[in-house]
């Protein structure tokens, strides 16, 4: 039999309190005829094609209607309807709900589809709905088994279904549940048994809910293997779209829900699983009670070490307020982060025991008033910084052995922290407090570091600004700045030590600048201030005042005259490469190795490699000095250009501090234009080159006195000569035109005017080797007419000879020329009124005489041989000795000489002392010579008398007239004079 049915078109009804407006296209509903003659209705089907719902803000009766004495069960009421009634289909199609707001129709949602089936009250009744909401297409089906055995409070199966096109949560995109439901009298239902199943995460669930004023649930939940991966935010789900309603509020979310219920939650996985990160034995519970909310975590075994962490939120108060607490045991940073799905430059182990407490949900409430109290510790760290590696080099962008302790009192007041690391290879310690509330209120922080290590100590006090702006003051200290520059990664050629600063600093992102700041380097000693601009190449700017200034210590290249023998210095200009400065300074004292000057003003420019150092005028050795010098390091090979000019200066300690030569005093006045280039000093000296003119006056050359030899040349004869350090030669003007080439100084033109000498010259100096090679010709007059008198005078020449190290240069007489014209000599003597005594006359004889007894004829000593023979011994400016003469002669001649001037012949073997044999007479010894001091002539009057002639004697007298020492002979017969002696052996 066909169903019975009605069609109703273009349906409406409008509720009597206006809460509720519904419209349909269409509107069908049958029954099974036979079914209303039975005790069972069978409804066949209902179908509402495009219904819409429209819903009224404030309609409706508020008023509740009053109950009966003796209420009927509801469950019970509704039990006994659905035993008389079955459903075969509900059906509803593109249907619609909205809500009116003040005449402004919003949708709820569209595109409903639902199907209901209701076969029977003690067979599975199941309904599926889907629809659309703010876009987001949901689904969502549901199945009781018995509505008989749910209605009469027994356990029922369930299982409910709900899809997603656009979750907030991924978790959400597919859910599944199931298990025994069982309602209660009060309203309450239970369920047990159940099973939650999401994105392949399947939970056990059991819960229970109570129906009241304030609702009660209770809910556990037991899982296995929870994979994070499944659980994690998409970049979509993280920011759902916002609600028709409008966005959440920005003072952070709304928790008037906590107020309307109260519950008690508890999570137990067996394991959290973040990609390779296992947190096991994971507890998550919650109470919440009149507004109150206590959360708690709990894991045994997470990252490594276990973790405890609560927080308790009361959502009575405006704003909410939250305290809780964190305790980490040997949690792995590493692992821990990958659980929370982030990465962290930090690894090691992390332990806490803290409080905290926060007012608000929203960021910035929250780090407004965020408070910490407890400690925090690290273990076995380390810390990836990049750019650590860009400044210092491969390696030194990972900070390893980092053990560290923070103690936490109140985070408005200086947290204190300190512990130990390891960076670039070097053992660091640090101890630091800071304020971090100021640094979370984005204001500037209070801050105290102190850093110790083997390479530089550092100590700073001052304050640290979000945007990471610095300043205050800070103390720097090492015992070696090139080690602790090479830490840095900063490489210097010259050795650079002890170097400590302390003053005012200020950084930020393109400035540094130094205020109030002194420092010391090595001897150096500075104050002042300093900028530089850090944007591109940093420039310096300063303004400094310093105390000593050594240019060897930071340049190299220098030495002290003592320490050649350690090598050459290595001389680098590369780090003028690595900045432009502009500075000005002024110095108490500017040095270069043992060369100072000072006080003075100068400034100091570089830029692109190449450094000027201007002194406009500067003390200089009781003078004064004007100089300009440029180093050029922006080539591979540095260069030095000095121009200078010298006034008034003292000669003696200037050139014992350059060179270590202290032959030469008085006032000097000099001009230099030098330029040299080399990679060391030693080859920066052999590429000097340029001219230096110098002129001293009212001076001396100290080490030998010409007028003395002169005047007391019969007893140099006689005695030989030995340099004598406190002797002088007084002069009024030294004038010496210097060229330069290729390291060798070359003076050929030495002129020296004097009371009672005159001298030329010429000579070098090797600037590399620090040598000297002059012979200085001498004319002694008898006149005071010093630099006024002739140059060109006649007198005994005697060139005086300078060689040797510039340190100790040996300076003697070279008798050659005295000795090879004696009769010339003698003459010059007795013009210049020097009392020449048993040298005047007969010298040539004698010299032939000796001659004849040495060769056989007269003359065949020659003026070459003797000149050669005593050169020899009186310096070594004599001729080698002839290679082809008789031993015995040549001998025999060395001996003679020896003994007469005292010293040892160059070239022979000191004789080997032989026991005299015995003999009646008792030796006498041989007279030593005698170095008579004659007077000094009267250069303003005639010589008041001539010594007479000694008469000639036998050639053996002779000799001793002209060699020996002019005494007194004994009136006891004391024996022979030795040379007399062995003249008179040879048979003169």
């Amino acid at each position: 039999m066909p169903d019975f049915g009605i069609i109703v078109e273009d349906f409406a009804y409008t509720a009597a309190d206006g809460s509720l407006a519904m419209t349909a296209e269409r509107s069908v509903a049958s029954v099974a005829p036979l079914s209303l003659f039975s005790g069972q209705i069978q409804i066949t089907g209902v179908e509402l094609r495009s219904p819409r719902i429209v819903l009224s803000e404030g309609a409706g009766n508020t008023e509740p209607e009053p109950k009966g004495a003796e209420a009927e069960d509801i469950f019970r009421v509704i039990a006994g309807y659905l035993e008389k009634v079955s459903i075969d289909h509900i059906v509803v199609t593109d249907g619609e709900v909205s809500q009116d707001q003040a005449g402004t129709i919003a949708s709820i949602a569209s595109g409903i589809d639902m199907r209901l089936s209701f076969p029977g009250i003690g067979v599975p009744a199941s309904i599926a709905v889907s629809g659309i909401m703010d876009g987001n297409r949901m689904e969502l089906g549901a199945e009781i088994g018995s509505l008989r055995d749910l209605l009469a409070r027994q356990p029922a199966t369930f299982s409910i279904s709900a899809k997603a096109s656009q979750p907030v949560h991924p978790a959400l995109a597919d859910v599944k549940a199931s298990g025994s439901i069982q309602l209660a009298a009060d309203g309450s239902y239970r369920v047990t048994g159940g099973e939650i199943d999401s994105i392949g995460q399947k939970m056990q669930l059991d819960a229970s809910y109570v129906p009241g004023e304030r609702p009660i649930v209770v809910a556990r939940v037991k899982a296995g293997v929870l994979s994070y991966a499944d659980f994690q935010p998409t970049a979509e789900g993280e920011a759902p779209a916002a609600t028709a309603s409008g966005n959440a509020p920005a003072s952070g979310p709304d928790l008037s829900a906590l107020k309307a219920l109260d519950a008690d939650l508890e999570l137990h996985a067996e394991a959290l699983q973040v990609g390779d990160a296992v947190a096991r034995d994971v507890v998550l519970a919650a109470q919440l009670q009149d507004g109150r909310l206590v959360s708690t975590v709990d894991s045994a075994s997470i990252a490594g070490g276990s973790l405890v962490a609560s927080i308790a939120l009361d959502a009575n108060a405006t704003p909410s307020v939250a305290s809780g607490s964190l305790n980490l045991s040997s949690i792995d940073i590493e692992q821990l982060t990958a659980l929370m799905g982030q990465q962290s430059p930090l690894t090691g182990e992390v332990s806490s025991e803290l409080q905290y407490a926060f007012k608000g949900l929203d960021g910035t409430a929250i780090r407004n008033s965020l408070n910490l109290r407890g400690t925090v510790s690290l273990a076995g760290g380390k810390v990836v910084v990049p750019q650590l590696a860009s400044i210092a080099g491969e390696g030194a962008g990972v900070v390893d052995a980092l053990e560290a302790n923070v103690q936490i009192e109140d985070i408005r007041q200086p947290l204190s922290a300190s512990g130990s690391a390891r960076w670039n290879g070097e053992a660091v310690n640090f101890a630091t407090s800071l304020t971090p509330t100021q640094l979370l209120w984005e204001q500037p922080s209070a801050v105290v570091l102190d850093l110790k290590s083997e390479p530089v100590n550092v100590s700073f006090s001052g304050t640290v600004a979000p945007s990471g702006q610095v300043s205050g003051k800070a103390d720097i200290a090492t015992p070696s700045l090139t080690r602790a520059l090479g830490w840095l990664g900063q490489s210097v050629g010259n050795p650079l030590g002890q170097f400590a600063f302390s003053g005012g600093i200020s950084a930020g992102d393109s400035q540094f600048t130094m205020t109030d700041a002194t420092v010391h380097l090595d001897d150096i000693r500075a104050n002042g201030s300093l900028s530089v601009a850090m944007a591109g190449k940093p420039s310096i700017t300063a303004s400094l005042s310093v105390d000593t200034l050594d240019l060897r210590t930071l340049i190299g290249g220098g030495s002290p005259p003592d320490a050649a023998a350690s090598g050459p210095a290595a001389i680098d200009l590369s780090m003028l490469r690595l900045f432009n400065a502009d500075i000005r300074f002024a110095a108490n004292q500017l040095a270069y190795g043992d060369v100072k000057v000072g006080p003075t003003t100068a400034t100091l420019s570089v830029a692109e490699g190449v450094a000027k150092l201007n002194i406009p005028q500067a003390g200089f050795y009781d003078g004064i000095v004007t100089a300009n010098v440029t180093a050029n390091g922006a080539g591979s090979v540095p260069s030095i250009d000095l121009v200078a000019a010298m006034e008034n200066v003292q000669a003696l300690p200037l050139l014992t501090d350059a060179a270590g030569f202290g032959q030469i005093e008085g006032q000097l006045k000099a001009s230099v234009q030098v330029t040299g280039a080399g990679v060391d000093s030693q080859a920066f000296a052999r590429s000097l080159n340029g001219p230096v003119n110098i002129v001293v006056s009212n001076g001396a050359l100290r080490g030998i006195d010409v007028a003395g030899l002169v005047r007391n040349v019969r007893s140099l004869i006689s005695s030989g000569y030995s340099q004598d350090a406190n002797a002088k030669t007084e002069f009024s003007e030294l004038s010496v035109a210097v060229n330069i080439a290729n390291g060798v100084a070359n003076a050929e033109t030495i002129r020296v005017l004097g009371p009672f000498v005159r001298m030329s010259g010429a000579g070098s100096v090797d600037l590399a080797a620090q040598t000297i090679d002059m012979r200085l010709d001498p004319r002694v007059v008898g006149s005071l007419e010093g630099q006024g008198g002739d140059f060109d005078v006649s007198g005994l020449g005697m060139p005086i000879i300078i060689n040797g190290p510039l340190s100790g240069p040996s300076i003697y007489p070279d008798l050659s020329a005295i000795l090879a014209d004696p009769n010339r000599a003698l003459q010059a003597l007795s013009q210049l009124g020097v009392d020449a005594g048993g040298l005047t006359g007969g010298a040539s004889g004698v010299i032939e005489g000796l001659g004849g007894a040495l060769g056989g004829e007269t003359g065949g000593l020659s003026n070459e041989g003797l000149t050669n023979a005593i050169g020899q011994m009186l310096g070594g400016q004599g001729m080698p000795t002839d290679a082809n003469a008789p031993p015995g002669e040549q001998t025999l001649l060395n001996s003679v000489l020896g003994s007469v001037l005292g010293q040892q012949a160059p070239g022979s073997a000191a004789p080997t002392e032989v026991a005299p044999p015995p003999t009646e007479n008792t030796a006498v010894p041989a007279q030593q010579p005698v170095n008579i001091l004659l007077p000094r002539p009267d250069p303003r009057g005639p010589v008041s008398s001539v010594p007479p002639t000694p008469t000639p004697s036998t050639p053996a007298g002779q000799v001793t007239d002209l060699m020996g020492p002019q005494v007194t002979p004994p009136t006891d017969d004391l024996g022979q004079d030795v040379i007399e002696g062995l003249i008179n052996q040879l048979g003169m």
